[in-house]
């Protein structure tokens, strides 16, 4: 799955994307699973024609609203386990500059 994630959108971003969740105090299988799925959204990305610098909480949440089977997430509230962590990862990009800052709410 590295290597995957090496070739595509955050493959030069890797190595602080680790260091970052690591510093969070996030397990590694947290991390593993996080990884796992920032690279399915990131094919996403590439499939919808999308940079990583067009990311946003509403393309990252029509990113999850594609994963959601009918009924299923709605009635639990719960989110598809292939949405985990992804906005953690949106906030790390931010934090480096990677990923526009999230605009405030319109008053």
């Amino acid at each position: 799955m590295c290597a995957r994630l090496e070739t595509g959108p955050l493959g030069s971003y890797l190595d602080t994307l680790i260091t970052t969740l690591q510093t969070q105090g996030y397990a590694k299988n947290s991390i593993r699973q996080f990884l796992h799925n920032a690279d399915a959204f990131t094919r996403w990305l590439v499939q919808q024609k999308l940079a990583l610098a067009d990311v946003n909480e509403a393309i990252l949440n029509r990113y999850i609203a594609t994963l959601r089977r009918p009924n299923s997430s709605r009635i639990s509230g719960r989110l598809p386990k292939l949405s985990l962590g992804l906005k953690q990862v949106l906030e790390v990009l931010r934090q480096h500059g990677l990923v526009p800052p999230q605009l405030a709410p319109a008053p």
